[in-house]
């Protein structure tokens, strides 16, 4: 497995979380943050696949809104923005996305 490449946000975090090692409660609410960052991209860009090749389809979905919410329990206005902000990052920020 390659060496895994950290954003300079991510990798603030991390030395932010190390600095403050001794308060457990606040390095573990840094972690999940930092976890966070990076799932909410891992969701968008699935979201992206899904809705772009209308792989809904093909599991008995009529739309793409109501497989959102009723299989993923996400709200239109949750994925509108996920879409967005990953549509965003596409155009206007590539390597975000290849870091990431």
């Amino acid at each position: 497995m390659g060496a895994k490449i950290l954003t300079k946000t991510d990798q603030q975090m991390e030395d932010r979380m190390l600095a403050v090692a001794n308060d457990p409660m606040r390095a573990d609410t840094l972690q999940k943050a930092r976890a966070f960052k990076r799932t909410w991209l891992e969701l968008a860009e699935a979201l992206t696949k899904v809705q772009g090749q209308r792989t809904w389809e093909n599991w008995g979905f009529t739309d793409f809104d109501p497989y959102c919410r009723k299989e993923l329990h996400l709200r239109g206005s949750t994925v509108a923005k996920l879409l967005g902000s990953y549509r965003f990052l596409e155009t206007s920020a590539p390597r975000v996305i290849e870091r990431a």
